[in-house]
């Protein structure tokens, strides 16, 4: 029987996820759909994901693209990581902390989310050249 493949119902570029100690529920601060730079290329500092995924069972090997969507080119790996689902039925929650990330250019820019090779979600948010400081 082929392995389930993974779905994603959400996937969220955060300045910051918390795991509260107690009841292990995220907090996430800073839900990113815009970064301002005003040089290029430029560092957006370190940022965090959370995904969630469901239908999945078995062993994974997670992995998070940078791609530019203005020529669909992968700019780089931002993590990867191995993951074990237990039970198709349940929610699993993924949360990765992502080092510094550098773009050469302002534009539309992807996440992209893969289990074993393959496509599994996506995540869109634009970095805009400020005229300004912020």
């Amino acid at each position: 029987m082929p392995q389930a493949r993974p779905v994603v119902t959400a996937l969220l570029l955060c300045d910051l996820v918390i795991r509260e100690e107690g009841t292990h529920k995220a907090s996430l601060i800073g839900i990113v759909r815009s970064i301002n730079a005003r040089h290029f290329p430029a560092n957006l500092g370190e940022r965090w994901v959370y995904a969630m995924l469901t239908d999945a069972e078995g062993d994974y090997r997670l992995r998070l693209d940078l791609v530019r969507l203005q020529d669909l080119s992968i700019m780089g790996e931002l993590a990867r990581t191995d993951v074990r689902m237990h039970d198709r039925r349940t929610l699993g929650e993924l949360v990765l902390k992502l080092g510094p990330i550098r773009v050469e250019s302002p534009g539309l820019y992807d996440l992209h989310l893969l289990a074993n090779e393959r496509l599994i979600g996506t995540r869109s948010f634009n970095v805009v050249q400020s005229l300004e400081d912020f």
